[in-house]
């Protein structure tokens, strides 16, 4: 991140990192705030849909490790989400101090810096879902 954008996060704007996860054309897994406190982030899935979570709302935040892959998990009002990836650590700390503004899956083709994060695979979970009805 360059320095003028680093200036312009420290006093509130938004992060460069757009809707694809992107900055200057790598693909960027953990967006953060600089340091703001946020209300929420989002969840954005390579098929282009992304969930919006609250922070007030967030609840049984995990990592867990398998090897160099990690899964974290939360629940959210009526939803579980597990994300799967290496370097999440990044991530439950953005989270605790309320300064993650995104998270992006990768779609498998944007180039990403090697030992950066990476989030692999999104799951997103309607808990409770009412029974679907019978015509």
């Amino acid at each position: 991140m360059k320095a003028h954008e680093r200036i312009l996060q420290q006093r509130g704007h938004a992060p460069t990192a757009g809707a694809s996860g992107a900055e200057d054309g790598v693909y960027q897994a953990i967006v953060d705030s600089g340091g703001h406190p946020q209300m929420g982030f989002t969840v954005h899935l390579k098929t282009d849909d992304v969930h919006v979570f609250l922070y007030h709302n967030l609840d049984n935040i995990d990592l867990k490790r398998s090897g160099t892959t990690g899964f974290l998990n939360f629940t959210h009002r009526g939803k579980a989400v597990t994300l799967r990836g290496t370097g999440l650590d990044g991530a439950v700390s953005a989270m605790l101090a309320h300064t993650l503004t995104a998270l992006h899956e990768h779609d498998g083709q944007m180039p990403y810096a090697e030992g950066e994060p990476v989030i692999d695979r999104v799951l997103v979970t309607t808990l409770n879902e009412p029974p679907k009805v019978r015509d």
